[in-house]
């Protein structure tokens, strides 16, 4: 079949190989929660009307329980108008062996707020590496009211401010939380801090380093995986791998981890071919022999690394066929054919294929035209009664079309399927797929690889009832299966035997009869004798159900060996009919029955019974000889226990 493929290639490649993953180092600096009053953090008076500053440790109000500090006054738990205080930490040794450092605390900013940003009160964090001699800001320069809970920096801020301190690496620094008012006669509760953080990162080994520029990029093939990450912010990872010409290169990522680090596919020029912005399975194919690049860098979102696990691997462009398997719990003769979607069918955005048509391997035993499939075209592939009408013919093989099945543009699935004919049963049966392209878009139909599976008939067949009765010099066995259900039901076996308990087998089978029987009138009976009967139900895949053993010495009429267990209205048959029908219905106690027909508008048509019945199996036949074709309804009512099913009078 490769001839027929449009565009084909080999699907092997080298065994994957999986990389060690690192991960950055978190480390805490510093730590305080205020729940020690000798933490060293002290309020300085920086110019406010009252003297000293008014930074307290107070207990009324904290994030990590018991203590935060707060710029107010203990009394009225308000700051004064004017007030410009700062609350400064003791000296902290920043790490010299960092990446990045950054600064997280919580914090109440519950300040006056009189609409405009520049005249209402603000608070700032700053911090200094020479004792307090000079300050620096870390937050922006003027941060106003946030409310009355309780946020954490610099989440609060995520889109203008980070808490980034790493150029004071090594040094011993001082931070300093300054609150100012401006005099309008507004004042609030105050400025609270609690859990101030100093957080060291450093990453750790990449086992792909150097691989910071294209020049030193690392060497990958079709079938590996990476798991490594970026680290730090400013870090680039770059990947090599060789594609030929027409390639169909897929680069994955395996794992969905935030933050997400941004995926580039470049050209031998460096030049992008596509990104992961919007997904994380890139295709595409390789438009010439050569070197292409996997380059990857910060992600959005990033705060320091971002981790990632990708593969790389070769696909077919083709709608190959993925499997073809059994459906179960069926009658046979068909097997679900699962293909994956062509190149030019993606599971989001536009569809450029029309549907995909499905082929069935056959042998030649017919007399129908045959066409050369290797020479059909898109406007042939689009004719189904040209299809329908012809064998088609390719390397000696013979194919016979079997059905269109549309391509679904944005599909909440990934991979095709369809149950597909089989001709038989417990043998092999070879499918294939073309991708026919829309019309009026100059694209090749795509020719999958085939896929082979066996039709297996699963399905056991099933009494409904089955009974007997002995009369004067006969006996009468009946019994009901559900034809439309087991419509591949060949017939009944029936053996008999005058000991219990024996083994059906061919010495003692007695008659074998056609699917539609449901009654058989055994009249070679010796009276005095007991006999014991067995029926057999045989489908034409060779599963086969048995009846219990019925005696002849049970003479009540209807019986089964044993009076039913439940109240039952069975479905009639046959069904469709003409013009007569037999319905059983099944009684566990004796009750008043009331069984009637009626029409599609619910007009009674029939009454078939109405009157006591003691416990047991019944039929009654309906003869609807005067009534015209169409569907009708009976109905049982039998104490409580009531049920209607549908019948079909087809002439």
């Amino acid at each position: 079949m490769k001839s027929l493929v449009v565009i084909f290639f080999s699907s092997w490649f080298a065994a994957s190989t999986l990389f060690a993953q690192s991960e950055s180092t978190e480390t805490i600096v510093y730590y305080e929660n205020f729940d020690s009053l000798s933490s060293g953090w002290v309020g300085e008076n920086l110019g406010s009307p009252t003297s000293p500053s008014i930074w307290r440790i107070t207990d009324s109000i904290s994030f990590s329980q018991p203590n935060s500090f707060v710029s107010n006054d203990g009394l009225t738990n308000q700051y004064p108008e004017g007030i410009f205080d700062a609350l400064i930490s003791t000296p902290i040794l920043l790490p010299a062996e960092t990446e990045l450092l950054k600064v997280e605390f919580r914090f109440i900013a519950d300040l006056a707020f009189n609409g405009l940003v520049d005249s209402s009160d603000y608070w700032y964090l700053e911090i200094s590496d020479d004792d307090g001699q000079t300050w620096d800001l870390v937050t922006n320069e003027r941060q106003v009211r946030s409310g009355s809970a309780w946020w954490k920096y610099p989440d609060y801020f995520s889109s203008t401010q980070d808490g980034y301190i790493t150029e004071y690496a090594g040094s011993t620094v001082k931070f300093r939380f300054v609150l100012n008012d401006m005099p309008d006669g507004l004042i609030g509760q105050g400025l609270f801090i609690d859990d101030f953080t100093v957080i060291s990162f450093t990453c750790n080994a990449d086992p792909f380093e150097p691989n910071d520029t294209p020049e030193t990029a690392f060497t990958v093939s079709y079938g590996d995986t990476i798991a490594a990450e970026i680290c730090p912010l400013n870090d680039y990872d770059y990947f090599s791998f060789t594609a030929q010409a027409g390639d169909f290169v897929r680069v994955y990522e395996r794992d969905f981890l935030t933050p997400r680090a941004q995926i580039y596919i470049l050209d031998s020029n460096l030049d992008p071919i596509t990104n992961n912005f919007y997904q994380t399975d890139l295709r595409f194919f390789a438009p010439s022999d050569g070197i292409y690049f996997i380059w990857i860098l910060q992600g959005i979102n990033q705060t320091f690394s971002a981790n990632y696990h990708i593969g790389i691997d070769t696909l077919s462009p083709n709608p190959d066929i993925l499997s073809v398997q059994d459906v179960p719990d069926d009658q046979g003769l068909q097997v679900r054919v699962v293909w994956k979607a062509s190149y030019y069918d993606p599971p989001t955005g536009n569809s450029y294929t029309d549907f995909y048509a499905l082929w069935r391997q056959v042998e030649d035993t017919t007399e129908m035209p045959v066409l050369n499939l290797n020479e059909l075209t898109n406007e042939q592939l689009n004719d189904q009664k040209l299809l329908q009408t012809y064998l088609f013919e390719f390397d000696n093989m013979f194919w016979d079309f079997v059905d269109q099945i549309p391509a679904v543009p944005n599909r909440p699935f990934m991979d095709y399927s369809y149950v597909a004919p089989t001709l038989y049963d417990n043998q092999p049966t070879t499918f294939i797929v073309c991708a026919v392209p829309k019309q009026g878009y100059q694209l090749p139909a795509l020719w999958g690889n085939p896929g082979t599976g066996i039709s297996i008939d699963n399905m056991i067949p099933e009494f409904l009832s089955f009974g007997i009765e002995r009369l004067n010099n006969m006996v009468e066995l009946t019994w009901n299966v559900n034809l439309i259900v087991h419509h591949d039901l060949m017939g009944y076996r029936i053996y008999r035997h005058t000991n219990t308990g024996f083994v059906p087998d061919e010495s003692n089978q007695l008659v074998i009869l056609p699917a539609e029987t449901t009654e058989y009138l055994d009249e070679s009976i010796n009276n005095g004798i007991d006999y014991f009967y067995k029926i057999e139900a045989v489908d034409d895949a060779g599963n086969s159900a048995w009846s219990e053993e019925l005696s002849s010495s049970v003479t009540s009429l209807g019986s089964q060996g044993s009076l039913p267990d439940k109240f039952a209205l069975l479905q009639n048959y046959p069904n469709p009919f003409n013009p007569s029908t037999k319905i059983k219905y099944q009684l566990p106690s004796g009750s008043n029955v009331s069984l009637k027909v009626y029409d599609i508008l619910g007009k009674e048509v029939a009454v078939l019974v109405n009157e006591f019945n003691p416990a047991g199996f019944y039929e009654v036949t309906f003869d609807a000889a005067n009534i015209t074709s169409g569907i009708y309804f009976y109905k049982i009512e039998a104490g409580e226990f009531n049920q209607i099913n549908k019948m079909i009078l087809l002439r």
